[in-house]
């Protein structure tokens, strides 16, 4: 049985080590049938062929289908368990580097389904003569806020009169600017200013509009997050016609959570029955951010990946979803002892950083609305150097 590895630090550092797979699957593309992730039927029929890529057009259809790769040298270790293999999921491949690209997309997809964003400007003939433009931008409704000049910003930009909002710590960013380059939209992304100069770099050349603000508790009304939503809810108060602000959200969002469960969690399972030829997940182990990753993933493979112990099936053993989180991490408690709580929240002693860690994006203090749809079995308060340091082994 496989344990699946797939955690932020891991995806990032693995990339070092797996960059040849890029030109090694652009080259397999037109011939492989992993092009898209498989979809769950009522008849739980899992090994069915993946739709064929030219449903999907331009930058989408680069997402998914990333390698599940065996780490031969670390399986190894479970000296007492030598029928048990460890892979990790290679999102880091998506074309924004992170597995926020699956979530981003569907978001999108929702928003503009649902009328929250004006239908996109795809990379098709049917759209090319379609090129929408604010007119007459004299006259606009101009904001007079502290955020006048990033939403002037994006009124500039956007081709299709949307505007996409985020408070992100940058992987959620680079993904949805990536997507609504093509889409047509404007992109404004609110970032904490702790976050690596890097991700403020790679924003600014994917064209996107960055406010960034000072770190602190969710609580405040300056948090990014809540930046974020009051910056869509003025645009969205000039009642300008044409003009439609989107908060993405993407903490409370379930379409985060759908992403995961509809694709990368059905993807997983398609890929170690096919790939590897295992039936089941004894355990699939990372870290949370928005939860939407872990908890998509992992009730998708506790209901569908099951291993019986007995001929009869009446033992089934489902998935063992843990979750490994820095120091400090409330969500350890949560599903230890039911409790959102850790010691460094104690009265009187609250700091503005309980703790650090090197990895970002990870060691969240709330439970967000798609984390609470899929808790895990368990949890590992983990040393977040010996984490990274285990993983530079691992690519070793």
């Amino acid at each position: 049985l496989p344990i699946l590895l797939t955690t932020c630090t891991l995806s990032i550092l693995f990339t070092l080590a797996a960059t040849h797979y890029h030109s090694k699957r652009q080259r397999s593309s037109s011939q492989s049938q992993n092009n898209a992730c498989t979809t769950t039927t009522n008849n739980n029929q899992h090994d069915q062929t993946p739709p064929p890529s030219d449903t999907l057009k331009g930058y989408e259809a680069m997402i998914g289908n990333t390698p599940l790769v065996e780490l031969s040298n670390l399986s190894k270790l479970l000296l007492n368990h030598p029928q048990k293999k460890i892979y990790v999921k290679m999102e880091s491949l998506n074309p924004g580097g992170t597995g926020k690209d699956r979530a981003a997309l569907n978001m999108l997809k929702e928003a503009e389904a649902n009328g929250l964003l004006p239908p996109p400007l795809l990379l098709s003939s049917a759209n090319e003569s379609k090129n929408f433009t604010i007119t007459d931008k004299n006259n606009h409704n101009k904001s007079s806020s502290i955020f006048t000049k990033s939403i002037n910003q994006a009124l500039e930009r956007t081709k299709t009169g949307g505007i996409v909002v985020e408070g992100t710590s940058g992987s959620t960013g680079i993904s949805l600017a990536s997507l609504c380059t093509s889409r047509g939209h404007a992109v404004i992304v609110v970032m904490p200013d702790d976050q690596a100069y890097e991700k403020r770099c790679m924003l600014r050349r994917l064209n996107v509009v960055l406010h960034v603000v000072k770190n602190c508790a969710i609580s405040n009304p300056n948090h990014y997050v809540n930046v974020a939503r009051r910056i869509a809810l003025e645009i969205n108060d000039l009642k300008k016609e044409c003009i439609q602000a989107f908060f993405v959200n993407q903490f409370e969002n379930l379409a985060n959570y759908k992403a995961h469960y509809t694709s990368t969690g059905p993807e997983i399972l398609y890929q170690l029955r096919t790939v590897h030829h295992v039936s089941c997940c004894s355990a699939f182990v990372m870290s949370s951010g928005t939860g939407g990753t872990i908890a998509g993933v992992g009730q998708y493979l506790k209901e569908n990946s099951s291993s019986s112990s007995s001929s009869s099936g009446d033992d089934k053993k489902t998935t063992n979803i843990i979750l490994v989180d820095p120091p400090g991490s409330s969500l350890y408690n949560k599903i230890k002892y039911g409790v959102a709580y850790t010691v460094q929240q104690s009265e009187r002693s609250m700091k503005k950083h309980r703790y650090d860690t090197l990895a970002e994006g990870i060691g969240l203090d709330r439970i967000t609305a798609n984390f609470a749809l899929g808790c895990g079995n368990d949890d590992d308060d983990d040393d977040t150097e010996e984490t990274t340091t285990t993983t530079t082994r691992v690519i070793d």
